[in-house]
């Protein structure tokens, strides 16, 4: 990713299940560390609750990001391919679709997230698109994830690990911070197509 990101494109950060922009402020962050620069790009934000949207919007005025990116928020991911295939996806490369702890929930539509991915694909056959999970390293919380690679084909692996974060939900509490171990995997898709 740094090697994408460092070639002087301006990637297409598309958020899956955003929250206040969660991934996309690490993202910057990263940047920021690795290149003493804001990073510069096309935000895609995607979350069902407007109220998450709207503390997104309000976070994406960080000065960790290049005054000239650009962000649009979206309530479903098929709602947003016109403007990627469209407008953001042949001005630039690479695209990052970001998955942090999306497929933990329940109420996800695996069958919808894989028929977006492969769209998203078909609109925009000569963009590299990177696929980001992260996720609690436990099985039960990645049924999901299992369930929506058996519906594409062509995906390959770059990378895999498990690492363990520390948090804090009260920034004014005295307690250790709490942990929890993450599996993430980084993924690039051959020519792929939907398994229905």
């Amino acid at each position: 990713m740094s090697k994408q990101l460092r070639s002087g494109a301006r990637p297409v950060f598309v958020d899956l299940g955003c929250g206040p922009l969660t991934a996309g402020l690490a993202l910057a962050d990263l940047h920021q560390e690795e290149f003493g620069s804001p990073l510069l790009t096309h935000y895609v934000g995607i979350d069902i609750a407007p109220a998450m949207l709207d503390k997104a919007r309000e976070f994406s005025k960080s000065p960790v990001f290049a005054p000239e990116s650009t962000f649009s928020f979206f309530t479903d991911w098929h709602h947003s391919l016109d403007l990627l295939s469209g407008d953001l996806v042949q001005l630039t490369n690479p695209v990052i679709l970001s998955a942090s702890y999306l497929f933990a929930s329940n109420s996800l539509e695996v069958e919808s997230l894989a028929l977006f991915v492969a769209e998203l694909q078909r609109r925009c056959p000569s963009a590299p698109i990177y696929f980001v999970f992260q996720n609690p390293n436990r099985d039960d919380r990645n049924v999901n994830y299992t369930n929506w690679k058996k519906l594409l084909s062509g995906i390959k692996l770059l990378e895999r690990g498990a690492t363990r974060v520390y948090y804090r939900t009260n920034p004014r509490s005295n307690w250790p911070p709490s942990s929890e171990e993450v599996y993430y995997e980084l993924l690039t898709f051959q020519p792929s197509t939907f398994r229905s």
